[in-house]
Protein backbone atom coordinates (compact mmCIF):
# COMPACT_ATOMS: atom_id res chain seq x y z
CA UNK A 1 0.00 0.00 0.00
CA UNK A 2 1.29 3.50 -0.80
CA UNK A 3 0.36 6.94 0.46
CA UNK A 4 -0.85 9.80 -1.72
CA UNK A 5 0.72 12.28 0.72
CA UNK A 6 3.41 14.72 -0.47
CA UNK A 7 6.74 13.22 0.64
CA UNK A 8 7.82 16.33 2.60
CA UNK A 9 4.52 16.35 4.48
CA UNK A 10 4.73 12.61 5.09
CA UNK A 11 8.23 12.99 6.54
CA UNK A 12 7.20 15.97 8.69
CA UNK A 13 4.19 14.17 10.15
CA UNK A 14 5.91 10.84 10.76
CA UNK A 15 8.88 12.49 12.50
CA UNK A 16 6.78 14.92 14.55
CA UNK A 17 4.33 12.33 15.83
CA UNK A 18 6.62 9.30 15.92
CA UNK A 19 4.55 7.34 13.40
CA UNK A 20 6.02 4.46 11.41
CA UNK A 21 5.94 5.68 7.77
CA UNK A 22 4.99 2.16 6.73
CA UNK A 23 1.77 2.50 8.73
CA UNK A 24 0.06 4.32 5.84
CA UNK A 25 -3.42 4.24 7.38
CA UNK A 26 -2.37 6.34 10.37
CA UNK A 27 -0.24 8.65 8.26
CA UNK A 28 -3.09 9.27 5.83
CA UNK A 29 -5.42 10.14 8.69
CA UNK A 30 -2.91 12.70 9.99
CA UNK A 31 -2.14 14.30 6.64
CA UNK A 32 -5.51 14.33 4.89
CA UNK A 33 -7.19 16.77 7.26
CA UNK A 34 -7.18 20.56 7.16
CA UNK A 35 -4.52 22.22 9.28
CA UNK A 36 -4.99 25.40 11.27
CA UNK A 37 -2.95 28.43 10.33
CA UNK A 38 -2.77 31.79 12.06
CA UNK A 39 -2.14 34.96 10.02
CA UNK A 40 -1.11 38.07 11.96
CA UNK A 41 -2.10 41.54 10.80
CA UNK A 42 0.35 43.84 12.58
CA UNK A 43 -0.70 47.49 12.63
CA UNK A 44 1.32 50.47 13.84
CA UNK A 45 0.84 54.22 14.22
CA UNK A 46 4.15 54.69 12.38
CA UNK A 47 2.60 53.16 9.23
CA UNK A 48 -1.06 54.20 9.11
CA UNK A 49 -3.36 52.17 6.84
CA UNK A 50 -0.58 49.61 6.32
CA UNK A 51 0.24 46.08 7.45
CA UNK A 52 3.48 44.12 7.66
CA UNK A 53 3.86 41.71 4.76
CA UNK A 54 6.63 39.55 3.33
CA UNK A 55 7.37 37.44 0.26
CA UNK A 56 7.42 33.70 1.06
CA UNK A 57 10.22 31.41 0.01
CA UNK A 58 11.19 27.78 0.50
CA UNK A 59 7.67 26.46 1.19
CA UNK A 60 4.22 26.17 -0.34
CA UNK A 61 3.21 29.56 -1.67
CA UNK A 62 6.82 30.48 -2.49
CA UNK A 63 7.02 33.83 -4.27
CA UNK A 64 3.65 34.96 -2.89
CA UNK A 65 3.17 37.75 -0.39
CA UNK A 66 1.86 36.77 3.03
CA UNK A 67 1.42 37.96 6.57
CA UNK A 68 3.61 36.74 9.40
CA UNK A 69 2.12 33.65 11.03
CA UNK A 70 2.25 29.92 11.17
CA UNK A 71 0.66 26.73 12.44
CA UNK A 72 -1.45 26.48 15.56
CA UNK A 73 0.11 23.73 17.69
CA UNK A 74 -1.68 21.25 19.93
CA UNK A 75 -2.90 22.87 23.21
CA UNK A 76 -1.81 26.34 22.05
CA UNK A 77 -4.17 29.33 22.27
CA UNK A 78 -4.51 31.65 19.28
CA UNK A 79 -2.74 34.43 21.20
CA UNK A 80 0.11 32.09 22.21
CA UNK A 81 0.52 31.15 18.55
CA UNK A 82 0.64 34.84 17.57
CA UNK A 83 3.27 35.58 20.23
CA UNK A 84 5.39 32.59 19.19
CA UNK A 85 5.24 33.28 15.45
CA UNK A 86 5.88 37.03 15.72
CA UNK A 87 8.89 36.42 17.95
CA UNK A 88 10.24 33.66 15.66
CA UNK A 89 9.69 35.59 12.43
CA UNK A 90 9.99 39.27 13.41
CA UNK A 91 12.03 39.24 16.63
CA UNK A 92 9.60 41.21 18.79
CA UNK A 93 7.90 40.13 22.00
CA UNK A 94 4.16 40.78 22.25
CA UNK A 95 2.41 41.13 25.60
CA UNK A 96 -1.31 40.88 26.25
CA UNK A 97 -1.25 43.86 28.63
CA UNK A 98 0.51 46.07 26.06
CA UNK A 99 -0.67 44.92 22.64
CA UNK A 100 -4.34 45.20 21.78
CA UNK A 101 -5.40 42.19 19.74
CA UNK A 102 -8.48 40.51 18.35
CA UNK A 103 -9.46 37.64 16.12
CA UNK A 104 -11.08 39.39 13.18
CA UNK A 105 -11.73 36.73 10.54
CA UNK A 106 -11.42 33.07 9.54
CA UNK A 107 -10.94 31.72 6.01
CA UNK A 108 -11.26 28.27 4.44
CA UNK A 109 -8.19 27.91 2.22
CA UNK A 110 -8.15 25.00 -0.23
CA UNK A 111 -4.87 24.71 -2.16
CA UNK A 112 -5.66 21.92 -4.59
CA UNK A 113 -2.49 22.20 -6.69
CA UNK A 114 -0.38 21.84 -3.56
CA UNK A 115 -2.54 19.18 -1.93
CA UNK A 116 -3.14 21.34 1.14
CA UNK A 117 -6.16 22.64 2.99
CA UNK A 118 -6.03 25.18 5.82
CA UNK A 119 -8.42 26.95 8.09
CA UNK A 120 -6.72 30.30 8.74
CA UNK A 121 -7.47 32.42 11.78
CA UNK A 122 -6.62 36.10 11.24
CA UNK A 123 -5.50 37.97 14.33
CA UNK A 124 -5.04 41.76 14.33
CA UNK A 125 -2.42 43.16 16.71
CA UNK A 126 -1.58 46.80 17.41
CA UNK A 127 2.13 47.21 18.12
CA UNK A 128 4.00 50.11 19.69
CA UNK A 129 6.34 52.45 17.83
CA UNK A 130 9.29 50.84 19.63
CA UNK A 131 8.16 47.37 18.55
CA UNK A 132 7.65 48.64 15.00
CA UNK A 133 11.22 49.89 14.70
CA UNK A 134 12.60 46.68 16.26
CA UNK A 135 11.22 44.29 13.62
CA UNK A 136 13.84 42.12 11.90
CA UNK A 137 13.64 39.23 9.45
CA UNK A 138 14.55 36.32 11.73
CA UNK A 139 13.83 33.68 9.07
CA UNK A 140 15.51 34.81 5.83
CA UNK A 141 15.23 31.24 4.54
CA UNK A 142 11.41 31.57 4.68
CA UNK A 143 10.83 35.27 3.88
CA UNK A 144 12.63 37.67 1.52
CA UNK A 145 12.01 40.67 3.78
CA UNK A 146 9.31 42.31 5.89
CA UNK A 147 7.85 45.56 4.65
CA UNK A 148 5.00 47.83 5.63
CA UNK A 149 2.64 48.14 2.67
CA UNK A 150 -0.44 50.34 2.39
CA UNK A 151 -3.60 48.25 2.40
CA UNK A 152 -4.72 49.53 -1.01
CA UNK A 153 -1.51 48.30 -2.68
CA UNK A 154 -1.48 44.82 -1.13
CA UNK A 155 -4.22 43.50 -3.37
CA UNK A 156 -2.04 44.36 -6.40
CA UNK A 157 0.61 41.84 -5.27
CA UNK A 158 0.73 38.11 -5.97
CA UNK A 159 -0.79 36.86 -2.71
CA UNK A 160 -0.72 33.66 -0.70
CA UNK A 161 -4.18 32.03 -0.86
CA UNK A 162 -5.22 32.76 2.76
CA UNK A 163 -4.50 36.48 2.26
CA UNK A 164 -6.34 36.44 -1.11
CA UNK A 165 -9.38 34.94 0.60
CA UNK A 166 -9.15 37.43 3.48
CA UNK A 167 -9.26 40.34 1.02
CA UNK A 168 -12.10 38.80 -1.06
CA UNK A 169 -14.13 38.37 2.12
CA UNK A 170 -13.77 42.08 3.06
CA UNK A 171 -11.16 41.40 5.72
CA UNK A 172 -9.61 44.85 5.43
CA UNK A 173 -12.92 46.40 6.49
CA UNK A 174 -12.75 44.24 9.61
CA UNK A 175 -9.17 45.36 10.15
CA UNK A 176 -10.23 49.03 9.84
CA UNK A 177 -12.84 48.42 12.56
CA UNK A 178 -10.13 46.96 14.79
CA UNK A 179 -7.81 49.94 14.20
CA UNK A 180 -10.63 52.39 15.04
CA UNK A 181 -11.30 50.51 18.28
CA UNK A 182 -7.64 50.91 19.32
CA UNK A 183 -7.76 54.72 19.21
Amino acid sequence: MTSNCPSAELTRVTEKYGIDPNDVKNVTVCVNRPRVGVGVLLVSDLYPNSVLIGQRKGSHGAGKYALPGGHLELNESWWECVQKEIFEECGIMLAEEINQHRMIHVTNDVMREEGRHYITIFMAVKISNEQTTSIVNNEPNKCEEWQWLPIETIKLKSLFIPLQNFIQENGFELLANFVRSCN
